[in-house]
């Protein structure tokens, strides 16, 4: 069984196919014929190529870009430790306010209240 993918230009657009090669062989164990089955996974690509093309600019951005909830960060792009100093696991292991001045709590907990 042989299994690639296909890459087909339609008028609207290009097309990817999964598709699935294998043989049929006759009553004496010889190959008779070559079987296929393609389908089109356009539709399921397009989704994962919008989240690689997400996660590359979040990963290459020179700027700091952070994903939080609640009170820890859930995603830091390499810009945040380069920037801070901190290595990812210790952001991601400790509550945000922890790497907030202490006379800035009140203000980053009524920004964050605005956020949700």
């Amino acid at each position: 069984m042989l299994k690639i993918k296909i890459f087909k230009l339609h008028p609207k657009g290009l097309h990817t196919y999964l598709a699935v090669k294998f043989p049929s062989y006759d009553t004496e164990g010889r190959i008779g014929a070559i079987g296929g089955i393609s389908t089109d996974i356009s539709d399921r690509k397009k989704p994962e190529e919008l989240l690689h093309a997400a996660n590359k600019f979040f990963n290459v951005s020179l700027d700091m870009l952070l994903i939080a909830s609640k009170n820890k960060f859930i995603k830091i792009n390499p810009s945040v430790t380069k920037i801070l100093g901190y290595s990812e696991m210790e952001l991601l292991s400790k509550p945000f306010l922890d790497f907030v001045y202490p006379e800035d709590n009140e203000i980053t907990l009524n920004e964050v209240k605005k956020l949700q």
